[in-house]
């Protein structure tokens, strides 16, 4: 799944990306450099918003993978984790050995 963010280039940017008034590629590049590692930063800040209980004893590999690429003319934030999109999105998880899946909490009750 992908999701897209359109990026309007405000004064700032536009100033980053042109050289005497005209835009050139590796302005363009330069802020969309900018633009990703911004992105990539709101996306890290944004694994923990709030918090939830069952993250409170998180190793931080989920936020630690997200990455930016950039192959103008695009970019690119994302992560390698297997389990960030249901984390993102939602979903369900299928057994695939057994009738139910079961884990353990950290206080060492069994779940299913």
């Amino acid at each position: 799944m992908e999701t897209r963010i359109d990026v309007k280039l405000s004064k700032r940017m536009n100033d980053w990306t042109s050289s005497g008034g005209k835009i050139t590629a590796q302005g363009v590049e330069k802020g969309l450099r900018m633009a990703a590692a911004f992105a990539e930063g709101e996306a890290k800040r944004q694994v923990y918003a709030g918090h939830p209980a069952h993250l409170e004893g998180d190793t931080g590999r989920l936020r630690q993978s997200i990455t930016h690429e950039v192959k103008p003319p695009r970019a690119y934030i994302g992560t390698n984790v297997i389990y960030a999109a249901i984390h993102e999105f939602g979903g369900v998880i299928v057994p695939v050995r057994a009738k139910m899946l079961a884990f353990r909490t950290k206080a060492g009750d069994w779940v299913r």
